[in-house]
């Protein structure tokens, strides 16, 4: 019969581990977590573009103010969640903003 086990390591990685008569296998459990601008980029890599994420916060386009708020309807609460830089295009840069 087989029996699974839950338990953490040392660093606090989850990971499972599967007995089956005498011998134990050892499956640990990763999971990434990605930037919004990582996702994107590597969403446009799957898509052929030649691109790479950059760091928040690293650009000076990211320190301005992304939406004029002369207008009511204009969105206070904005987010910067990166850039991506592409290259060999006519775009040299997309940025990833969040609306609340």
């Amino acid at each position: 019969m087989k029996q699974r086990e839950q338990a953490t390591d040392s660093d606090g990685h989850l990971s499972h581990s599967s007995t089956h008569g005498s011998h134990e296998v050892e499956e640990p459990d990763v999971i990434t977590v990605l930037a919004p601008n990582e996702k994107l980029a590597e969403k446009m890599k799957e898509n052929g573009l030649d691109c790479r994420a950059i760091d928040i916060g690293s650009t000076p386009i990211e320190s301005g103010p992304f939406y004029s708020y002369n207008f009511s309807s204009s969105d206070k609460l904005i987010t910067n969640r990166g850039c991506v830089r592409v290259f060999g295009r006519n775009i040299d840069m997309v940025q990833v903003i969040q609306r609340f």
